[in-house]
């Protein structure tokens, strides 16, 4: 974990480093539900000044690590994320390609190509859409997320 602190020793911050993750292994929790699970297990007014520092703490060094992150829906809470996989080039194109379409769709393919162009550092134009269905360059085309 990035998280050091000399006035927390390293056993204690990993300790509750374990603990918080463990919890959220459950359930999406709030800072303050996550400070009171710490403090019943013994979290003192000195680490939870450290720990639960608003600018970073305990928080910070997790989502460093990709391990937290708040949800999306805006209400401060933070989620668990999954260890990341990563993927060959090619795979990881398509896959941004298809949350580009899920989220911003339905695009043409002009638009499509353009922010494909961009996600590949200028690489080529279309290709498959990861089922080997080939996407054609034609007016009126809409494209969908499926």
């Amino acid at each position: 974990m990035a998280f050091l602190s000399e006035r927390v020793e390293k056993t204690r911050a990993e300790q509750f480093r374990r603990l918080i993750l463990d919890a959220m292994a459950e359930r999406d929790l709030s800072r303050d539900q996550l400070k009171a699970l710490c403090s019943a297990e013994g979290l003192t007014a000195a680490e939870e000044e450290i720990l639960f520092h608003p600018w970073g703490g305990v928080f910070r060094a997790l989502a460093e690590n990709g391990e937290i992150a708040y949800t999306s829906d805006g209400n401060r809470v933070f989620t668990r994320l999954k260890p990341l996989t990563p993927m060959e080039k090619d795979e990881a194109l398509r896959e941004l390609m298809r949350r580009y379409v899920k989220h911003y769709g339905p695009v043409t393919p002009g638009r499509a190509d353009v922010f494909r162009h961009a996600a590949a550092g200028a690489q080529s134009a279309f290709g498959t859409d990861g089922r080997g269905e080939r996407f054609h360059r034609k007016r009126r085309i809409l494209l969908y997320a499926g």
